[in-house]
């Protein structure tokens, strides 16, 4: 069977969803989207990211360039995480910031002059700015904590029907306090580390933890605002420093929009096979854990085409053979019911009663009470094997009613008495009759 497999990802798969009328009714109607073509109001929801708080340490000594890697697992879920020889720039700081305040300039200006969904063109044009390898030659690290498995959840809306316009989506970081509590552990273990005697030279002597907290938060990550007593309460600080670390999943989650198999519910022929499936996050990159996915339902679904396949031949074949079989079955009743009747004809025309071929007919009577009883007069007919299990030819079982009548009054005739033709029928053709 030809089907579709929709694999855009978190963000993409229920946006492209919605915009080919599957999703939510009020929503899409809203939006114009014409036909609707099911109402699943499940596509867009639980959305979710692994929120990220960092701290970033200036070094006075030199530090090895390295990217962002695992530290070590919490008891609590939360994720540590490293990574240096990489600075935020002055340059790159500013324009971050600068791209925050267009979009903030350009929301506002949405909201008073127009009621259409907001451009990305500000976005588009903020990333442009970023260049996180410019100026990247300060000696300086970043660790950071992850929340794995958030409970914390959101949804996604569609702005507009442009499909090259990115959806609205809400995380809802830190909504529930679960969550939040992970991110201040999580904090506070990061604390502890820098404070420790073996990281104490790769960090200047004057730097306080105040201090340091004090950098992130003067850095726009986010469109929150900052509050400066912040860094004295650990809770307000992952609250407005919290940011993403791509990590986005949910929007089309197994049990709510697709079944196990990765088939949206409701429609046949469409699966979402993507990060968009996923009630959870791994802790780490979901990049290879979705490619594994990937994999793993490609080859499941040549299996299954193969099986199919295969079922669909030996069904083929069963069906040719039990109908070949039948219809020799019938083949065969036939030619032996016409050479038995031709037989009877026969003996009839000449005067003879009709002759029996079972071994245990020899020397049976003839005569018409006999006759009556052992031929069992159905009509029309009843077929019955051609062999009985001993291998003999079974006892001849059909003779329509009319055929019995004609043999009654020849016999009557030959007896000179009347016939009584309720004597040679069967009490069940009796009571159809």
């Amino acid at each position: 069977m030809n089907e579709v497999i929709l694999s855009a990802g978190a963000i993409g798969s229920p946006q492209l969803l919605m915009l080919s009328g599957v999703g939510p009714m009020a929503h899409l109607v809203a939006h114009g989207i014409k036909p609707v073509v099911l109402d699943h109001p499940m596509v867009g929801q639980g959305m979710g990211d692994n929120p990220m708080n960092a701290i970033f340490i200036p070094s006075p000594t030199p530090v090895e360039v390295s990217l962002i890697q695992v530290v070590g697992i919490t008891k609590f879920d939360s994720y540590i995480e490293g990574a240096s020889g990489v600075i935020l720039s002055y340059s790159w700081t500013r324009n971050f910031f600068d791209g925050v305040l267009n979009y903030f300039n350009e929301m506002q200006t949405s909201r008073t002059t127009t009621s259409t969904s907001l451009s990305t063109q500000s976005i588009t044009d903020f990333f442009k700015s970023i260049n996180p390898l410019l100026n990247a030659t300060i000696k300086a690290g970043l660790i950071l904590q992850k929340v794995a498995g958030p409970v914390s959840r959101g949804h996604l809306e569609l702005r507009n029907i442009n499909p090259n316009d990115n959806p609205s989506v809400r995380f809802n970081y830190y909504q529930e306090p679960e969550d939040l509590e992970k991110c201040v552990e999580g904090i506070a273990t990061i604390i502890k580390v820098i404070n420790s005697k073996a990281f104490s030279k790769f960090k200047y002597p004057e730097a306080t933890i105040h201090g340091l907290l004090d950098i992130i938060r003067s850095v726009p990550t986010n469109l929150r605002p900052r509050h400066v007593t912040s860094v004295l309460n650990l809770k307000q600080f992952c609250i407005d420093t919290v940011m993403t670390i791509w990590h986005y999943h949910g929007g089309c989650q197994v049990g709510r929009v697709v079944d196990k198999n990765y088939k949206v519910l409701g429609i046949d022929g469409l699966r979402v096979i993507d990060g968009s499936t996923f009630l959870n996050s791994p802790g780490t990159n979901p990049q290879a854990t979705i490619m594994m996915l990937g994999r793993y339902m490609g080859q499941k679904i040549l299996r299954e085409r193969e099986m199919v396949s295969v079922r669909s031949i030996f069904f083929d074949l069963n069906l040719a053979y039990y109908t070949f079989k039948e219809v020799a079955w019938k083949v065969k009743h036939l030619l032996y019911y016409i050479g038995h009747i031709s037989l009877t004809v026969e003996n009839l025309a000449h005067g003879k009663p009709p002759s029996y071929s079972s071994r245990r007919d020899e020397g049976a009577a003839t005569d018409h009470a006999a006759i009556g009883v052992r031929m069992k007069l159905h009509a029309p007919f009843k077929l019955s094997p051609p062999l009985a299990r001993d291998g003999h030819a079974p006892q001849p079982e059909i003779v329509s009613a009319a055929f019995a009548a004609v043999l009654c009054r020849r016999q009557a005739a030959a007896a000179e008495t009347p016939p009584d033709h309720r004597d040679l029928l069967p009490p069940a053709a009796l009571t159809r009759r």
